[in-house]
């Protein structure tokens, strides 16, 4: 989710900045307390950075499900 996110933030900044102009109180107060400074979004990517090996190695570590030969059984998956 978070790598999703830093994808989208070029969105996410477009539609920020319609809240920011906007006119109604809610939409101002949702920008103001609800969006990321560039603090928080370098944080994310921080995060991103150092969960992304994990994420790696689980899926390295998940099981091939082959249901020609193995009859239907995940293969290959041990930690």
């Amino acid at each position: 989710m978070i790598r999703r996110a830093l994808e989208l933030r070029p969105a996410l900044d477009v539609y920020a900045a319609m809240l920011h102009v906007s006119t109604d109180s809610f939409d101002k107060e949702t920008f103001e307390q609800d969006y990321l400074n560039d603090r928080e979004w370098d944080a994310l990517a921080i995060i991103r950075d150092q969960l992304m090996p994990l994420f790696l190695l689980t899926k390295d570590l998940e099981g091939n499900a082959d249901l020609c030969e193995s009859g239907g059984k995940a293969s290959h998956g041990a930690l």
